[in-house]
């Protein structure tokens, strides 16, 4: 039986591993999920900055908005709150007996993996011009209103 933990917790859990892997999250990765996030060693050195608070907006909205809010989070916030999210979902997953497949490369030619590769790459490149437009304006504005205060992130964030 599944232990308690809050729909919100569940939500983000289901959209992010619908993000990671293309797939429904179980309850075993939701339960590891919540676990993880209620631990004391999650929340070590971990600040609320304005990209974290930005892309917070941005990830819940799912879909899109979060596929927008990871790629940003790469570049602007790599130490933030978001990037923790994603890199403790991907360690579950990644041991889950549902979804650990989902890390192993399938086996293909060279000409296949080259093609995935790049075109893995231009969405990339893609997905980060978009983000840049769109989150980056609502970063800076946020971060402006805030007095450009340090954050966990590492730099001003």
């Amino acid at each position: 039986m599944p232990e308690p933990h809050s729909r919100d917790v569940e939500r983000e859990c289901r959209a992010l591993v619908k993000h990671l892997v293309g797939v429904d999250a179980s309850d075993y990765v939701i339960v590891r999920y919540a676990r993880g996030l209620d631990s004391a060693t999650f929340h070590e050195g971990l600040g609320q900055g304005t990209a974290d608070r930005v892309l917070r907006r941005a990830w819940r909205m799912g879909g899109l908005g979060l596929s927008l809010a990871d790629t940003y989070a790469r570049f602007f916030a790599p130490a933030g709150e978001f990037r923790r999210r994603a890199v403790l979902l991907g360690a579950i997953l990644e041991s889950s007996p549902d979804t650990f497949t989902a890390f192993e490369p399938p086996p293909a030619g060279r000409l296949r993996a080259w093609s995935a590769l790049v075109g893995a790459g231009l969405l990339f490149a893609l997905r980060l011009g978009v983000a840049i437009v769109v989150i980056g304006p609502l970063h800076l504005g946020a971060r402006l209103m805030n007095g450009g205060t340090a954050t966990a992130e590492g730099r001003s964030g």
